[in-house]
């Protein structure tokens, strides 16, 4: 293999690059397969493209250059020294290897291939490639080095905080200090009346910030408070300790002192001539009980006569109707109750109680013989089946709970009642309406067409 000139004007001139580069397509049709060819082609693809551009052709020209030396000749020895150099630099051995002929074969091919593009100055090409490294690395060291000062000022930003929260901490620390030392000085208070000894130093202690003190802590509270206030603490007959009323104290947790000390000591002297007043008032009073006593036996026997008369009248009006209802203009016939069939129970007062409730016009009946009447400007009554009063509640119980269309129909009296149920009722101002059992509204057509097929 004879020697390969390179240099500037010769057949394989290493100085000057296509501006084009070789594209990927370009760079199959040269290696046409071969792997070694291929080795080297991507061996100089830095930018990983699968395409040779015009820097990337300078470099691979250059590496040629620098091969052949100030002769501008690439001997046969110094192809070899060139694929060594890039077996080692990318690990390849054995079948690997690319050989001296390789890279003959690479340079033919790229100077073929490129014959008739444009040409650019491989020196040109490298040079500017230089600046764009150099340039990016002044670009890489300045940003590195902002990156240090963001650090710095970062760093000098973070111990400015810590120096800052230190400080704050210290003086809250302090603060703190002595927000305890003046909770914990005994001050002026007043106690109040009706103050509890033994809650008086609860409060004391919660104030201090000990809401729930331990039986040492209460009684170590005590015992100083008894230290700083002597003779104010006193006895009563169960041993229970107390304060007297208006008595000034020195007690810590800076307790609100209302100072009224004179006027606590003036209401006790006005309650105390007050109790002797009253003394004087009972006295008086006892002597004239036995006296009112005849008075209010009289009173209960006449109340407890009215209310038993009471249970046979009407009860008080509590508008459940409009202000505008009119009494009915007609009344129904009168229901018998089931007792009154009944001869056990046919007395002369359960007729009269019969009597006195069928004089209201009925407006629901129940099946154990409870029902439901209009008694005109009073609430509806309600009754057992021997006419007696019974209570709503009681009656609404046996009903239960019904269809609204029947709660409905049942608040108008009944005029007329037929066998299957259906009736014919009052509504005071829009007339007459008739129901079947269910509370349908149903027509008089329909009434009238049950009630001649009876």
């Amino acid at each position: 293999m004879g020697d390969m000139k390179i240099g500037e004007g010769k057949k394989f001139d290493a100085t000057q690059v296509s501006s084009e580069g070789l594209t990927q397509e370009e760079i199959a049709e040269i290696t046409k397969k071969n792997k070694k060819l291929i080795k080297i082609f991507q061996a100089y693809d830095t930018d990983g493209k699968a395409g040779l551009s015009s820097a990337e052709l300078a470099a691979a020209m250059d590496d040629f250059i620098k091969a052949a030396g100030d002769d501008k000749k690439i001997s046969k020895s110094e192809f070899k020294k060139m694929a060594d150099i890039f077996n080692e630099q990318n690990d390849f051995s054995g079948e690997q290897e690319v050989s001296a002929k390789d890279f003959k074969k690479f340079m033919k091919a790229v100077r073929k291939a490129t014959k008739k593009d444009e040409k650019v100055s491989t020196q040109q090409i490298l040079e500017e490639q230089q600046r764009k490294a150099e340039a990016q690395l002044r670009q890489m060291q300045e940003a590195q080095r902002q990156e240090e000062l963001q650090a710095q000022a970062e760093a000098k930003a973070r111990a400015e905080e810590e120096a800052r929260a230190r400080a704050e901490a210290e003086t809250r620390a302090a603060a703190e200090a002595a927000r305890i030392k003046d909770l914990q000085t005994p001050k002026t208070y007043t106690v109040q009346e009706g103050e509890k000894f033994e809650e008086l130093i609860k409060r004391s202690l919660a104030a201090q910030g000990i809401e729930n003190p331990t039986e040492e802590q209460l009684q170590e509270a005590i015992a100083q408070f008894k230290e700083n206030n002597p003779g104010v603490v006193h006895k009563n007959k169960k041993g229970v300790e107390y304060l007297y009323a208006g008595a000034e104290v020195k007690i810590a947790g800076n307790l609100e002192d209302k100072g009224n000390s004179a006027e606590i000591e003036a209401s006790i002297r006005k309650r105390n001539e007050e109790a002797a007043a009253a003394r004087k008032r009972a006295a008086a009073q006892a002597r004239a009980a036995e006296e009112a006593k005849a008075a209010e036996t009289a009173k209960a026997k006449a109340a407890e006569e009215a209310e038993n008369n009471a249970r046979l009248e009407p009860e008080s009006y509590v508008a459940e109707r409009s202000s505008t209802y009119v009494a009915p203009k007609a009344v129904a016939t009168p229901i018998v109750a089931v007792s009154e069939t009944d001869n056990s129970q046919n007395t002369a007062q359960s007729s009269y109680l019969l009597q006195a409730m069928n004089r209201h016009p009925l407006k629901e009946r129940l099946p154990n013989g409870y029902s439901r009447r209009d008694m005109a400007g009073f609430n509806d009554a309600y009754y057992d089946a021997s006419g007696k009063r019974i209570s709503k509640e009681e009656y609404m119980k046996a009903r239960g709970k019904k269809d609204r269309k029947i709660d409905n129909m049942v608040s108008h009296t009944i005029l007329e009642e037929l066998p299957n149920g259906y009736t014919k009722r009052d509504r005071s101002g829009p007339g007459v309406f008739y129901y079947d059992k269910l509370g349908n509204q149903i027509t008089e057509q329909e009434y009238l067409k049950a009630k001649n097929s009876q």
